[in-house]
């Protein structure tokens, strides 16, 4: 992240302004290809950020919603690299089923703004495009409801 920052943290309404939340996050993370990934329980908000921020990036057609049936949605986008994934793993039994389906060739091919969600199912595809791809640019995005029902949403870097 830029200036040295380690994590960064926003506590929003539930519906709240997450618009500006994408804003800061892809102001962080800079114009360069970025893995980032989603963490968060079951409705917690995940492919709502997911959706701000490939806003934010400013994706040209319309936003296609969770990528739960088809694992993987790819963009054009205006913002630096010019490309964005929006990846999630829910319903993939692991890595052999990415590779299976040709997720891990498309995700490499091209450098991109990676959003992955339940990115912990296929623990290989997620280090080895962290280690390969995004060695500088990997993050954690978390999404918890708290108990007055707003979204803790917490931006950190992982370390290389």
């Amino acid at each position: 992240m830029r200036n040295n920052q380690k994590n960064l943290a926003w506590l929003v309404s539930f519906n709240g302004d997450l618009e500006a939340v994408a804003k800061e996050v892809l102001h962080a993370i800079g114009s360069r290809p970025a893995f980032i990934e989603l963490h968060g329980e079951m409705g917690a908000g995940k492919t709502t950020l997911a959706h701000a921020l490939l806003t934010e990036a400013r994706i040209s057609g319309k936003f296609l919603g969770s990528p739960s049936f088809p694992i993987l949605h790819r963009y054009s986008t205006e913002r630096v690299p010019g490309v964005a994934f929006h990846l999630d793993l829910y319903r993939v039994s692991g890595d052999q089923e990415l590779e299976e389906r040709g997720v891990v060739d498309s995700v490499w091919l091209e450098p991109a703004l990676l959003l992955v969600e339940w990115a912990s199912i296929a623990p290989r595809f997620t280090a080895g495009l962290i280690q390969s791809l995004y060695t500088e640019s990997a993050f954690i995005l978390s999404v918890d409801l708290t108990a007055d029902n707003s979204r803790a949403i917490r931006l950190s870097q992982v370390e290389s």
